[in-house]
Formats: C-alpha cells, sequence, structure tokens
C-alpha cells in the first residue's frame, strides 16, 4: 500500500519525486489546470462545501477519504499500487503479463483513447458549472461538487499517463486537454454531447434519464412493433419509441367503431410530430439520432423531415415522409399487424437477434455499438444459447450430419 505524498507540490503516491523530470512536466501544467479550474468550473461561492480527498489507498485498490473545505483542495494522482504479477484479463493477449510499457503497435490506439476519456473530465465539470444554481439542497450542491471534483482527479490521473508514457506528443495533448472547451465554436471538446448547453438541474437528469433507457431499449433482444391510433401521443422525444423500433404502423383516419361525434381523442386521426428531442438531446450509440439513422444516406429526406418540426403529419404526411413503416386503413389494420407479427415469429430467434442488432445499429462504428450492438447481439444473445453452444445446438452439430435442435423462445 502507497500513501499519498502530501508534501510534494503535487500530492501523489506514484513515486514522482523520484522521477524528476515528470515531476517537472505536470509542475508546469499545473498552473494551466488551476486557471482552467478558476474560469470553468463551479460558478456559485464553494465556502460551505466540504469534500472527501483521498489520504490513502488500500491494497486492494479502494481509496481512504478524509473530507476538506473546497477552497483547500489538493489537485494530485492517487493510483492502485502495481501488481507485478497482474494478467491480462481479455482479448487476444489473454493471460499474458499486464504490459509495463506502450506497445509499439498500440500506441495510436491507446493514446487516443486516453485523450478521448480524458477530455469527457473537464467537459463534463464545464458542461456543470451552472448547475448549482438550480441544486435543491446544500446536500445536492455538495455532491454536484464532489462530482465535478472527481471528474478534475480523473483528469489528473489521464494527464498523468500521456506524460508518462507518451512523451512530447502526450504532452502536447495533455495541454489540449485544457485548451478546448465544452460549447466553444472554434475549439470544442471531442464528443459532441458535452457542448450542448444545460442550464437546469432537473432538465438535465431528465434529458440523461431518457437517452439512457432510450438506449436500453435499442439493444433489447425483442421486435419492436410501433402500433400509433387514435388517441396516443407520438410526438417529440414520444416518437423517439416509433423511430426505435423494428416498425411503425400509423392508422390511416379512424376505426369506424368509434363514433365520430364522441368528441374524445379516439375520434380523431393519429398524427406523430418532430420535435427538438429527436434532433440531437437523444442519440443513439452510433452516435447519430434515430430520424437521421432512418433516413441515413439520404439527406434530402432527413432535411424534409426536420423541416416538419412542430407540425403534426396525420398518416398520408407522415408516410410520404418516410417516418412510419406503413399506413394502412381500418379495413387493412387488423390483418397488416397480424402479418407482420407473424412474419417475425417466423424467423429463427437468433438469426432475428441477429438481424435487428444490423438493422438498428447502422452508420458509423462506435465503442458502443461494436459492445451493445454486435459483441452484445452475437456473443451473448446467440452464440452463448443452446440453439449455438448448447448439447444439440447448431456449433455442435456442424459437420457431423445431424440437425440442430432449436428452442423457439426468444430469449
Amino acid at each position: 500500500m502507497t500513501r499519498p505524498d502530501y508534501a510534494e507540490k503535487i500530492p501523489n503516491n506514484v513515486g514522482l519525486a523520484d522521477d524528476r523530470r515528470l515531476a517537472r512536466a505536470l509542475e508546469s501544467w499545473q498552473p494551466d489546470f488551476l486557471s482552467w479550474w478558476e474560469t470553468m468550473g463551479p460558478t456559485l461561492p464553494t465556502q460551505d462545501v466540504y469534500l472527501r480527498t483521498a489520504i490513502d489507498v488500500r491494497g486492494e485498490g479502494w481509496a481512504q477519504f478524509g473530507h476538506v473545505p473546497m477552497i483547500d483542495y489538493r489537485w494530485g494522482i492517487f493510483l492502485a499500487d502495481r501488481n507485478p504479477d497482474r494478467r491480462i484479463a481479455f482479448g487476444q493477449h489473454k493471460g499474458e503479463p499486464a504490459w509495463q510499457k506502450v506497445p509499439g503497435e498500440y500506441r495510436a490506439e491507446l493514446q487516443r483513447l486516453i485523450v478521448i476519456q480524458g477530455d469527457t473530465e473537464p467537459a463534463s465539470v464545464e458542461q456543470q458549472r451552472n448547475l448549482g444554481a438550480t441544486a435543491p439542497s446544500l446536500y445536492d450542491l455538495r455532491n454536484l461538487f464532489q462530482v465535478n471534483v472527481e471528474e478534475g482527479r480523473h483528469l489528473w490521473a489521464m494527464v498523468y499517463l500521456l506524460h508518462a508514457y507518451f512523451g512530447r506528443e502526450g504532452r502536447e495533448e495533455a495541454e489540449e486537454l485544457l485548451h478546448r472547451n465544452s460549447g466553444s465554436e472554434d475549439s470544442p471538446r471531442i464528443l459532441g454531447a458535452f457542448n450542448e448547453e444545460t442550464p437546469d438541474w432537473l432538465a438535465r437528469e431528465i434529458v440523461l434519464y431518457l437517452k439512457r433507457t432510450l438506449k436500453r431499449l435499442d439493444v433489447t433482444s425483442r421486435s419492436l412493433i410501433a402500433l400509433l391510433e387514435p388517441g396516443s401521443c407520438f410526438a417529440g422525444s414520444l416518437l423517439e419509441l416509433a423511430l426505435a423500433a423494428d416498425r411503425s404502423y400509423l392508422l390511416s383516419g379512424v376505426f369506424e367503431t368509434v363514433p365520430p361525434t364522441t368528441g374524445d381523442a379516439d375520434a380523431a386521426p393519429a398524427a406523430v410530430t418532430v420535435g427538438a428531442m429527436n434532433l440531437g438531446p437523444l442519440p443513439m450509440g452510433n452516435g447519430l439520432t434515430r430520424l437521421a439513422t432512418r433516413f441515413l444516406g439520404d439527406p434530402e429526406a432527413l432535411s424534409a423531415a426536420e423541416k416538419a418540426l412542430g407540425e403534426p403529419l396525420e398518416a398520408a404526411g407522415a408516410e410520404r415522409l418516410g417516418l412510419v413503416t406503413f399506413a394502412p386503413d381500418d379495413i387493412d389494420w387488423e390483418e397488416e399487424v397480424r402479418i407482420a407479427v407473424e412474419e417475425r415469429a417466423s424467423f429463427s430467434p437468433d438469426a432475428l437477434t441477429g438481424l435487428e442488432a444490423n438493422y438498428r445499429f447502422a452508420g458509423p462504428e462506435t465503442i458502443e455499438t461494436k459492445i451493445f450492438g454486435r459483441l452484445t447481439a452475437w456473443q451473448n444473445w446467440i452464440f452463448y444459447r443452446p440453439n449455438a453452444s448448447g448439447p444439440d445446438g447448431a456449433l455442435r452439430a456442424y459437420g457431423t450430419g445431424k440437425r440442430a435442435d432449436f428452442d423457439r423462445k426468444r430469449v
């Protein structure tokens, strides 16, 4: 266990005292960081805010904390002790000794990952700098500032890695981490989400919750069919449910069984409305909106849909713009829906899962789509299932001349 050295100009438990060259490089970066924190950090007075600060690190890697006023917080580098026997836990190098130096063949990729991760830390602080003004209580304010400080501490860890392992390029990237600013037109943060304004505490949390929930819907191993009937409300953020579906059906007109004189919502045709929430705040794992994913490769169709912002579109208009899959009338409605469900059910569940994962994550390949789209679909939902790897699964039966025995249940 290595105790943090608070006697150093930069508190640390990584032995900076034994590497003066590295220490001097980090000490030259420190004033820029403090200036950035003063300029771009929390805007409210912090005299009543006490923060946890690392005072020790256990052998298992868990930090021990004390409490200090925010104004007295000491920025530094606190990492878990190195384990000389540590092994790589996954991938093609699984079981090999953990790297103590950056392999040349992975240098660019590792540096890029560290830079992107490092960029998110100050970006989060910048994006949240005014949120304290809407914090419901001092308790919430303290938690907000604690998050800000943790982001800053993580930034120091990333900067340490850049300085210690990536030479001049690493030092230049560390400087750039402080030169980019959230929302700046000239030098924005790397990830677009951190350049969006978040002026209100509650609104921010609601949008993030919606974003996370819809992303989980995208990766569910279920066929999603949206039925847009009279009385429904597929507008703005709720339209995302229809855009996330594998198919969407919007009833043209109303059901004949509903008298037109009833005056209730079922007597009016269903409509969809594109809103501001469909144009950026709720991206998919591929980094695109669901609207942009739907019209991938067709910028004219996307532009036409965006121009309909705020306009309620009934069946004919929504189908013309491509916002729904089909718009049958009352006569065909029940039969069209039945055929769609039976058609989906006719696929093997594993083929259906793979097909849906590929269709839902069109466009740019990102870490999220690789892990939660491709990897999750094929590895967790397909290859690990008995249909593939069970005693009578396809992988076991392959090449034997025997027919695999499939379980038709979806998951």
